[in-house]
C-alpha cells in the first residue's frame, strides 16, 4: 500500500530504540559471554547473571569470578 504518500510529502516518523544493552564480558580463561540486558537494570543484576553463567567455568576460574564479583 501506499498510504496515500506522493511526492514533495512529509513523513514523521518515530523510532523507538531499544532498551537493551548488549554487555559482553570477558573472563580470566578468555571466554567471552553475551548479556542483553535492560539499560534499567542495576550492576547486582548484571552480576547474578554472570554468577549463573559462571557455573560452567573450571572450578578454579569460578572461584576467581566469585572473588571479583564479592569484590565489586
Amino acid at each position: 500500500e501506499d498510504y496515500g504518500i506522493t511526492i514533495d510529502n512529509v513523513i514523521h516518523l518515530v523510532l523507538k530504540l531499544s532498551d537493551l544493552l548488549l554487555i559482553t564480558v570477558r573472563t580470566t580463561c578468555g571466554q567471552e559471554i553475551e548479556f542483553r540486558v535492560n539499560r534499567y537494570r542495576n550492576v547486582r543484576y548484571l552480576k547474578h547473571h554472570i554468577f549463573q553463567e559462571g557455573k560452567g567455568f573450571p572450578r578454579q576460574r569460578a572461584r576467581d569470578l566469585l572473588q571479583w564479583l564479592k569484590a565489586q
